[in-house]
Parts: C-alpha cells; sequence; structure tokens
C-alpha cells in the first residue's frame, strides 16, 4: 500500500517520507519483509509472532468474558 494511501486511509498526521521510514526501519528489525523488490510488505514470522504475542495484552470486558465462558460450557456439554 502506498504510504500516501495508507495516510490518508487511516487519516494520519505524519507525512509519507515518515510511513517510508518507519517501514524500513521495521524491515530492518526485521518485522516486515519484501518477497521481491517491487512487492509490498508482508509481515515476517517475527511480526507475527509480536502481533499474537500482544494480543495476550487485550483485556475483555467482563461481560463478553462471561458469555464466551457460558458459550464454551454449553459446546462443552453437547460434546459429552
Amino acid at each position: 500500500m502506498p504510504s500516501q494511501s495508507l495516510i490518508n486511509d487511516r487519516e494520519l498526521e505524519v507525512s509519507a517520507a515518515t510511513i517510508r521510514n518507519e517501514m524500513a526501519h521495521l524491515e530492518e528489525e526485521g518485522y516486515i519483509t519484501r518477497p521481491h523488490p517491487s512487492a509490498g510488505s508482508i509481515p515476517s514470522d517475527r511480526g507475527y509472532r509480536y502481533y499474537v504475542d500482544s494480543l495476550d495484552d487485550i483485556e475483555l470486558p467482563l461481560a463478553e468474558q462471561r458469555l464466551i465462558n457460558h458459550l464454551f460450557y454449553h459446546v462443552e456439554k453437547k460434546l459429552e
């Protein structure tokens, strides 16, 4: 995705050059990769791992936790 499109789609208040610099930094750090020079960037294994690990930091509201527990309880009962 071109950096200007990213700025417009996400309503970011940074320049296209800033986006390109940050993407270059993410590539240098091994979080994204390009399969070939003209390809767009995609997450690397390290990038996916960072994303998955960050999901642990999300705290669901108590009502959603209870709903999930309730649904799993009923599915488990049907399997028995």
